[in-house]
């Protein structure tokens, strides 16, 4: 019970303008150069429980993979797509469960990553879309730019032994934007963003494993005030906590997590204000390589 309290003592932070890849997804170099060495695919469904007072949402579905084209002992290059089915809260009268479609979001990446031990610097290219789907919303997002994240090579052990540990993690991320270049797009209000990203892990060293996990971001975001999007501040500042519980195996792994999220731009209106959610999540994962929470 110490434990735990413990674990749940610990800030997390996390913001909805950094989408993927959260910093701590398993970074694989292989012992000699390889192509596609290993392959790591995810999928989860988040449910909002104060819809009521955010008509906007009402749950996530994502599903997203992450491919490794090149490995070395110092490098890998490695691209990441996500895609995440976002459907709005229920219609008076109706369940809180009914998936009501409103947006389809893409997140795609080409990154290379540095094995400097004791960091790891990753880089690359980030397109990522929001598209209406049922033809309520004419605000389209789209955003093409680059990032650059550091976080340490391995976890940082706070309390370690043979049966219990707790690990703790941490990653700054920076991105600018650019202009758009696969299609047409009008100007977007943001224009770059700075996060810090926490994760505090505390498990039990069996198979299968178990974890409790904390973790999140908190992001700045720089904007602009002359787009057709009002109510936006020249700068926002959003963040999420999760906490929950993971099981891990051989294959990969499951997640149970509570969360909230704050939002000062949630890309669905040309008229903003900021938004404060909570919701309850359910992830699996898997991978042919090893995992780590």
């Amino acid at each position: 019970m110490l434990i735990i309290l413990l674990l749940f003592s610990a800030a997390m932070l996390s913001a909805q303008v950094v989408r993927l890849p959260h910093p701590f997804y398993p970074e694989e170099f292989s012992q000699k150069t390889s192509f596609i060495n290993d392959v790591y695919s995810w999928m989860s469904i988040r449910h909002v429980i104060n819809q009521d007072k955010n008509p906007d949402f009402g749950h996530d579905w994502e599903t997203g993979v992450n491919i490794s084209f090149f490995s070395s002992p110092k490098i890998t290059v490695r691209g990441i797509s996500e895609e995440t089915f976002h459907f709005k809260a229920a219609p008076e009268g109706y369940s809180d469960w009914i998936f009501n479609t409103q947006s389809l979001v893409s997140d795609l990446r080409l990154m290379i990553c540095f094995n400097l031990v004791p960091v790891l610097v990753s880089g690359g290219f980030q397109h990522d879309c929001r598209h209406d789907v049922d033809h309520a919303v004419t605000r389209q997002i789209i955003h093409d730019s680059l990032f650059l994240f550091i976080r340490p090579s391995d976890e940082i052990n706070i309390i370690g032994d043979a049966i219990f540990s707790i690990d703790l993690n941490t990653a700054l991320e920076g991105a600018i934007n650019l202009p758009a270049v696969f299609q047409d797009a009008a100007p977007q209000p943001d224009i770059g963003h700075f996060s810090l990203f926490l994760r505090l892990k505390g498990s039990i060293k069996n198979n299968p494993g178990i974890a409790v996990v904390l973790d999140g971001t908190a992001g700045l975001t720089k904007r602009e005030e002359n787009t057709r999007v009002s109510g936006i501040k020249p700068w926002g500042f959003d963040f999420t906590g999760n906490a929950g519980l993971a099981l891990t195996g051989a294959a990969g792994e499951i997640k149970f997590f509570m969360g909230t999220e704050r939002l000062t731009d949630t890309w669905t209106d040309y008229n903003e204000t900021a938004v404060q959610i909570h919701y309850i999540t359910l992830e699996l994962a898997a991978g042919n390589s090893s995992l780590n929470l």
